[in-house]
Protein backbone atom coordinates (compact mmCIF):
# COMPACT_ATOMS: atom_id res chain seq x y z
CA UNK A 1 0.00 0.00 0.00
CA UNK A 2 2.81 2.32 1.00
CA UNK A 3 4.26 2.00 -2.64
CA UNK A 4 1.05 2.96 -4.34
CA UNK A 5 0.66 6.05 -2.17
CA UNK A 6 4.41 7.00 -3.42
CA UNK A 7 3.55 6.37 -6.88
CA UNK A 8 0.86 8.58 -6.63
CA UNK A 9 2.93 11.05 -4.99
CA UNK A 10 5.31 11.20 -7.14
CA UNK A 11 3.64 11.09 -10.94
CA UNK A 12 0.84 14.08 -9.25
CA UNK A 13 3.83 15.89 -8.27
CA UNK A 14 5.42 15.47 -11.77
CA UNK A 15 1.94 17.42 -12.86
CA UNK A 16 2.30 20.07 -10.70
CA UNK A 17 5.58 21.16 -11.58
CA UNK A 18 4.21 20.90 -15.29
CA UNK A 19 1.13 22.73 -13.99
CA UNK A 20 3.74 25.47 -12.74
CA UNK A 21 5.01 25.70 -15.83
CA UNK A 22 2.03 26.43 -18.05
CA UNK A 23 1.16 28.87 -15.27
CA UNK A 24 3.88 30.61 -15.88
CA UNK A 25 3.90 30.57 -19.53
CA UNK A 26 0.30 31.61 -19.35
CA UNK A 27 1.45 34.84 -17.23
CA UNK A 28 4.74 35.71 -20.22
CA UNK A 29 2.08 35.08 -22.57
CA UNK A 30 -0.80 37.39 -21.53
CA UNK A 31 2.09 39.83 -20.71
CA UNK A 32 3.62 39.33 -24.07
CA UNK A 33 3.23 41.56 -27.65
CA UNK A 34 0.29 39.72 -29.87
CA UNK A 35 2.39 38.42 -32.27
CA UNK A 36 4.22 36.27 -29.78
CA UNK A 37 0.78 34.79 -28.77
CA UNK A 38 0.21 32.95 -31.77
CA UNK A 39 2.96 30.79 -30.54
CA UNK A 40 2.56 30.47 -26.81
CA UNK A 41 -0.97 30.31 -26.39
CA UNK A 42 -1.20 26.61 -28.81
CA UNK A 43 1.72 25.26 -26.49
CA UNK A 44 -0.22 26.74 -23.44
CA UNK A 45 -3.46 24.86 -24.67
CA UNK A 46 -1.24 21.67 -25.43
CA UNK A 47 0.54 21.68 -22.07
CA UNK A 48 -2.74 22.44 -20.01
CA UNK A 49 -4.49 19.21 -22.37
CA UNK A 50 -1.57 17.00 -21.50
CA UNK A 51 -1.80 17.70 -17.60
CA UNK A 52 -5.70 17.76 -17.33
CA UNK A 53 -5.38 13.90 -19.13
CA UNK A 54 -2.66 12.97 -17.28
CA UNK A 55 -4.27 13.97 -14.00
CA UNK A 56 -7.27 12.13 -14.77
CA UNK A 57 -5.48 8.93 -15.54
CA UNK A 58 -3.79 8.70 -12.30
CA UNK A 59 -6.40 9.97 -10.15
CA UNK A 60 -8.62 6.76 -11.85
CA UNK A 61 -6.17 4.73 -11.47
CA UNK A 62 -5.53 5.46 -7.57
CA UNK A 63 -9.45 5.52 -7.38
CA UNK A 64 -9.66 1.93 -8.45
CA UNK A 65 -6.52 1.12 -6.08
CA UNK A 66 -8.76 2.74 -3.51
CA UNK A 67 -11.67 0.52 -4.17
CA UNK A 68 -9.94 -2.51 -4.63
CA UNK A 69 -8.48 -2.06 -1.43
CA UNK A 70 -11.55 -0.98 0.32
CA UNK A 71 -12.99 -4.05 -0.79
CA UNK A 72 -10.13 -6.15 1.02
CA UNK A 73 -9.54 -4.14 3.88
CA UNK A 74 -12.01 -2.75 5.98
CA UNK A 75 -9.95 -1.96 9.13
CA UNK A 76 -8.02 0.34 8.36
CA UNK A 77 -10.12 3.49 7.57
CA UNK A 78 -7.91 6.13 8.16
CA UNK A 79 -5.51 5.22 5.16
CA UNK A 80 -8.70 4.63 3.29
CA UNK A 81 -10.06 8.57 4.50
CA UNK A 82 -6.87 9.90 3.66
CA UNK A 83 -7.14 8.57 0.46
CA UNK A 84 -10.69 9.18 -0.36
CA UNK A 85 -9.24 12.98 0.29
CA UNK A 86 -6.55 12.94 -2.21
CA UNK A 87 -8.81 11.68 -5.14
CA UNK A 88 -11.47 14.31 -4.48
CA UNK A 89 -8.49 16.66 -4.27
CA UNK A 90 -7.26 15.03 -7.41
CA UNK A 91 -10.06 15.85 -9.25
CA UNK A 92 -10.95 19.15 -7.66
CA UNK A 93 -7.79 20.06 -9.62
CA UNK A 94 -8.90 18.59 -12.91
CA UNK A 95 -11.71 20.62 -12.64
CA UNK A 96 -10.10 23.99 -11.71
CA UNK A 97 -7.50 22.52 -14.98
CA UNK A 98 -10.42 22.56 -17.47
CA UNK A 99 -12.01 25.87 -15.89
CA UNK A 100 -8.10 27.52 -17.04
CA UNK A 101 -8.03 25.24 -20.21
CA UNK A 102 -11.49 26.80 -21.40
CA UNK A 103 -10.44 30.16 -20.33
CA UNK A 104 -7.41 29.98 -22.62
CA UNK A 105 -9.24 28.91 -25.50
CA UNK A 106 -11.83 31.45 -25.18
CA UNK A 107 -9.05 34.35 -24.88
CA UNK A 108 -7.74 32.54 -27.83
CA UNK A 109 -10.26 32.81 -30.21
CA UNK A 110 -11.30 36.26 -28.88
Amino acid sequence: MNKQFQDFFDKTNQIHVLLSVALLCIIITFVAPPALNYISKPVVIGLLSYILYKNFIETRHFSKFHKQMNKDNKDNKDTLREMKTNILASYVLSLFILVLLLYVVYTSVH
